[in-house]
């Protein structure tokens, strides 16, 4: 068995490598569908697609797929990658392509998408401020710190210039537009260190995780 890479497992791992994040942005299908899990276990940011997504690339990985991916009109089909039981089909259109209903439906199965390191880096930075307001408020009566941090949520904001959102993320633009009704509540509540509840917080708070 350690001597027969026909008996070993699926190399996920390698799959992984290939699709280290890149400067553009994947819609992926993982076959079986649920091994989707193992390439998120290698670090790759798999999250569930949008339509009105753009993408430069689709990328079939797994099991049983065949030899080679149709290609059609106006995409470049790239070289397959092959491990044992285990292979990558990847076709690049010529322009970005948008996801739309349709396609979603056509696919048969749940379609993933795979940020632009840009498009994580957003993400990441929006969470993280999301995260930092949120205990902020939660000392902000009996904290100064915390107090600061909230009054400043709009420069703070202001100064991550998270403008421009990656097209990938479709819903980016109503996020960010969330992300400025927050930080304005978050504003008011540490300017007021006896506010009696932070409910108006949470709830726009709540209404941003909502429309996401």
């Amino acid at each position: 068995m350690q001597r027969s890479p026909a008996l070993q497992r699926p190399n996920w791992r390698a799959a992984a490598r290939a699709l280290a994040p890149s400067g553009f942005a994947r819609a992926i299908l993982v076959k079986p569908d649920y091994a989707f899990v193992i390439l998120r276990y290698y670090g790759i940011p798999l999250v569930p697609i949008s339509a009105g997504s753009r993408v430069a690339e689709v990328v079939e990985v797994g099991q049983d797929l065949p030899a080679s991916q149709p290609t059609a009109s106006g995409t470049i089909s790239l070289p397959p990658l092959r491990w044992p039981d285990l292979t990558l089909l990847a076709v690049r259109p010529a322009r970005p392509l948008t996801i739309t209903r349709p396609i979603l439906a056509a696919a048969g199965q749940p379609v993933l998408l795979e940020p632009s390191a840009g498009g994580l880096r957003w993400f990441n930075e929006t969470q993280s401020l999301i995260i930092e307001w949120i205990t902020a408020a939660k000392h902000a009566t009996s904290d100064p710190k915390a107090r600061s941090i909230l009054r400043d949520a709009p420069a703070t904001l202001h100064a991550a210039r998270l403008g421009n959102p990656p097209a990938e993320l479709p819903s980016a633009s109503l996020v960010l537009s969330r992300l400025r009704q927050v930080s304005l509540r978050a504003a008011k509540l540490g300017a007021n260190p006896n506010a009696p509840t932070t409910s108006a917080f949470h709830t726009a708070v709540v209404r941003l995780y909502a429309k996401r």
